[in-house]
Parts: C-alpha cells; structure tokens; sequence
C-alpha cells in the first residue's frame, strides 16, 4: 500500500515533501482546480524529492480545441520527471494510448462504475494503464470483486473532497471563462445545505458539504493498493 498525495500549490508541496509518499501534480492549465502553472515546472521540480514519485494529474473534460491546446502545452515542457499521467478524458486517454510513452492512471470519479465497461476501456488501454482511480461511490464491500475481476491495481480517495459533480460548462455566468466564481448551493431532493460549487476556466464543480474521511478505517481497504489524500479545497 502506498501513499499518494495531491498537489495544487507549493505551500501543499512544502509540507508534505519529507513523507515517503507519491506525488500527484495539479497544473491549472489541466487539472480542475490548482494554484499551479505548468510555466513553473522548473521552479516546482526543485521542491520535489528525487526519490518519490511524480505523476501528472490531467483530470478535465474537454472539447478536441482545448485537447490540441494542452497537447501543444505538454509537449513544449520536460515531462521526464513525471513516471505516470493520471487522465479522465477519453480524448484525452487515446492521445496517451497512441502515444505511448507514459504509463496511465485512468480515473472513473462517478462516471463508471461498472466492471465489464472498466475492463473494455483497459482493453482500449493496451497495456499502458498501470492503475485504476476508482469512483469514491463504489462501496466498501464490491472492492474485492472489482480487484480480482479487474486484476490490476486499484486507487482510492480516503481523505478528500467528494466531487458530486462536474461539467466543463460554465453554469453560474461570469463575464470571463478565466474568473473564478465560488458559491454554495441546497439541494431540493434533500435537506442538506450549502456544498460548495466553484466554476473556473475548466468548468462547474460542486462538493459535498463534507470531506470524506477514511483514515480510521485503513483496514478494511486490503484490497487497495494506493490511497489518495488531497487537502485541496479545506
């Protein structure tokens, strides 16, 4: 079991650099939601330990025009630094696939929970998928069957905010795609209140009200190989 923390600011960076656990790197050019530009990559590669290991979080949705754009990003920058790229978008994954110079980490979040679609898309993976980030909805006691059906290594989120939504349109206004607008929302299905929604150059989020937390219960996760810990958003 190892590890794996994410990364959106170099105060984040800072203080978890002396821990024995992997790194996973936000840039706001790619991920949904960081501090960090990939125009500082030289300046943020010296703050990571040469001993850990570093993987790029490219988790948006995007049209084919921003695909080409962060492709053209990507390829002007050093990447060696990076043992993995973690990808959501299924533009985005082919890209990797074709490629086929990084090992993948492929994120489902909420969108895929079923295991004969999983292993179709591993399919489409060819081999370079080292990892699968599984939806946080998942249930504790389906993991063992998703381990020995998938047979292949499993992540989890065991501290973190719980992403309930996300679409890469903007749905609360703004006269700029670049603002960043933050608000709360109530549900009308329920009686809970005020999660969180942020709305960026990448699209809408909203969170549950409530960060998960799973530490006290590591035990029952055998069935995990790597456990995410993101601080983003507290």
């Amino acid at each position: 079991m190892r590890w794996v923390v994410s990364i959106s600011s170099l105060s984040e960076l800072e203080s978890y650099r002396d821990l024995k656990v992997d790194f996973l790197v936000n840039f706001k050019e790619c991920s949904k939601h960081s501090e960090l530009s990939i125009l500082d990559w030289e300046k943020i590669n010296k703050f990571i330990p040469e001993d850990s290991n570093c993987y790029l979080n490219w988790d948006i949705l995007m049209k084919d025009s921003k695909l080409l754009e962060i492709k053209n990003l990507l390829e002007s920058i050093d990447l060696s630094k990076f043992q993995e790229i973690r990808v959501q978008d299924l533009g985005a994954y082919q890209y990797l696939v074709d490629q086929n110079q990084f090992k993948i980490q492929l994120l489902l979040e909420s969108r895929c929970h079923n295991i004969e679609a999983i292993k179709t898309l591993l399919e489409v993976g060819k081999g370079c998928v080292s990892r699968v980030v599984l939806s946080s909805e998942i249930p504790t006691t389906q993991l063992k069957e998703y381990k020995s059906s998938l047979n292949i290594p499993l992540e989890k989120l065991i501290y973190g905010p719980i992403l309930l939504f996300y679409t890469p349109r903007p749905l609360l206004g703004g006269s700029s795609v670049h603002e960043e607008i933050q608000s709360l929302m109530d549900s009308e299905e329920s009686p809970h209140k005020e999660f969180p929604v942020i709305q960026n150059r990448h699209g809408t989020l909203m969170f549950h009200n409530k960060k998960l937390n799973l530490i006290d219960r590591i035990d029952q996760f055998g069935d995990i190989d790597y456990f995410h810990y993101s601080h983003h958003l507290s």
